[in-house]
């Protein structure tokens, strides 16, 4: 494969803002699923409104100051491509920072992982990894870029590995909110599968990590090899007062053929500290004879803490798919460890107990609740849910729930929600892929602290009226365009994030044909509204932004 062809990438900053981007409510006021907490999980966000693209293979993480920064990957034409996108204000209005578009149309890339790291505007840089696959040439490459998070400036390729043979996949992980012995600012690490023989298609997981904050990485260590392929890889850190040095867990699946669905979960960490060697691997689906070789998609989470666990040690989760072929469905179980630091003792755990068919684990760590956070894709129910369980996993078998379904809209096939956590605001954010009505892939996006707004349930038609509103920021003066394909009543209103009306801003009847509406905001304080657009059989909300 030409390595020439990374560097034939276009990065571009952009200041538009993705108001329009935003998509309608859909959820009913209603009670806190937490005790203490508001309503969470608002509007859905469509992070990057790009009708033409196919968006897939999404990713999310936050900086230390609450920044966020998202990737998905694009195809357009038939040309791979991806975007990096950051939002300042807490994931309302996202902008893309660097855009990327192979110049050769046989190429593939995926698999995309994100994280920010530093603990000052000055040092924060962003990474994102990917896998390049070649389906002409045959052969893949892992790459992994850094952007500066201030300026959203690439800063270069740091890392690529070309290969004749395969890569699989990749995962990214950081130390930099609990900076680890020897780790200076902070600790970055890859972890990605690959085959590394055509004649024996002996495939292995490759971890590679930098103490000097990604400049160089020069710790790189095998954690197994196979003759059988290996597939998903998931890395994470933990850190606690007992294990102080610090620790990278792993987990990664192991498949008999190229082809298999379903194979083996393993799991092993470095000891003891993030650069030593990784202890055994341990396979965990063969802790339960009905999960033998009937398991996939593994996620990995570890406690961040500044308090030990009741075991004064540290706990370990891993995640992932059980088939049952019975009922030809997938259940979401794990295992986790309680002794992680000294011990290979792992205990079952299962987050969805409905008898739907729920896939795609994903699960992280909220550093200031103490609590693991998990969420799925229930595709029976077409729901996104959020779960947690306490430090201890005290009660393994039933994790609370934060949400039933957090995504609004139904139109989900291949999801893949990421869920990660905001250190500013100490709450979870999401971000997952819905299907589009031309069929592509559309990144979205939501999060805890985003309320609900006392909407009524969406009832938006497939031939839904196109709403304009401009400027958005807007000051003093504010146009709102519609289009009617019939004589229809209208209601427009400006309502606040807890859903209370502010103003009407029309209510009456208009003609068929394009509707204009101007309204004066002037005497409105600054702040972030919502406007609501209600005609005989549609329901439309959007986010306005009110400054001066």
């Amino acid at each position: 494969m030409k390595k020439q062809a990374i560097l034939l990438f276009i990065f571009c900053l952009e200041t538009c803002i993705f108001i329009s981007a935003q998509t309608n409510s859909q959820g009913f006021f209603m009670a806190p699923l937490k005790s203490g907490n508001n309503p969470s999980y608002a509007n859905d966000i469509l992070i990057n409104n790009q009708p033409t693209q196919n968006q897939r293979d999404g990713a999310i993480c936050s900086a230390f100051n609450g920044w966020l920064f998202a990737v998905h990957s694009h195809n357009i034409s038939g040309f791979a491509g991806f975007a990096v996108l950051k939002s300042s204000d807490n994931g309302l209005t996202w902008t893309v920072i660097g855009d990327a578009n192979s110049p050769l149309i046989d190429t593939k890339w995926s698999q995309f992982d994100i994280i920010a790291c530093g603990n000052t505007i000055d040092v924060l840089k962003v990474f994102v990894s990917f896998i390049e696959t070649d389906s002409l040439a045959g052969g893949s490459q892992v790459y992994l870029n850094k952007f500066d998070g201030l300026t959203g400036n690439w800063e270069g390729l740091i890392f690529d590995e070309s290969s004749s043979y395969f890569k699989y996949h990749a995962a990214l992980c950081s130390d930099y909110l609990h900076p680890a012995a020897n780790s200076n600012p902070y600790n970055v690490g890859i972890l990605y599968s690959k085959s590394i023989s055509s004649s024996t298609h002996k495939d292995s997981v490759i971890f590679l990590s930098s103490s000097d904050g990604g400049n160089s990485f020069n710790n790189k260590q095998v954690l197994a090899t196979s003759l059988k392929t290996f597939n998903k890889v998931a890395i994470t850190f933990g850190f606690c007062p007992a294990g102080n040095t610090g620790r990278y867990f792993a987990s990664w699946e192991e498949m008999d053929l190229l082809n298999s669905q379903y194979g083996h979960i393993y799991t092993s960490h470095s000891n003891p500290d993030i650069n030593s060697p990784f202890t055994p691997k341990k396979c965990l689906d063969s802790l339960s004879a009905t999960s033998i070789n009937l398991c996939r998609n593994p996620s990995i989470s570890c406690q961040i803490s500044d308090l030990n666990n009741d075991s004064t040690n540290l706990t370990e989760v891993v995640l992932f798919e059980k088939h049952l072929p019975a009922a030809n469905s997938n259940d979401i179980i794990g295992y986790y460890n309680q002794q992680a630091l000294v011990s290979s003792f792992f205990k079952l755990t299962s987050i969805a107990t409905s008898q739907n068919n729920e896939s795609q684990p994903n699960i992280a760590y909220n550093s200031f609740e103490n609590k693991f956070i998990g969420t799925y894709f229930d595709s029976t129910s077409l729901k996104l849910p959020l779960v947690e369980n306490d430090i201890n996993l005290s009660n393994p078998t039933n994790w609370n729930i934060i949400s039933n379904g957090y995504n609004d809209s139904p139109n989900l096939r291949v999801p893949y929600p990421k869920v990660s956590y905001n250190p500013d605001k100490k709450q979870m954010l999401n971000l997952w892929i819905a299907e589009s009505a031309a069929g592509n892939g559309e990144a979205f996006f939501d999060a805890e602290y985003h309320y609900y707004t006392g909407i009524p349930e969406n009832t938006r038609s497939n031939n839904a009226i196109n709403v304009k509103i401009y400027p958005n920021p807007c000051n003093d003066d504010l146009t709102i365009e519609f289009e009617l394909t019939k004589r229809e009543r209208v209601s427009i209103r400006l309502v606040t994030m807890l859903g209370e009306t502010l103003t009407t801003f029309t209510d009456k009847n208009y003609e068929e044909g394009r509707n204009k509406v101007q309204a004066d905001i002037s005497k409105i304080p600054c702040g972030t509204y919502l406007y609501i657009f209600q005609s005989d059989n549609d329901l439309i909300s959007n986010k306005l932004l009110i400054f001066r």
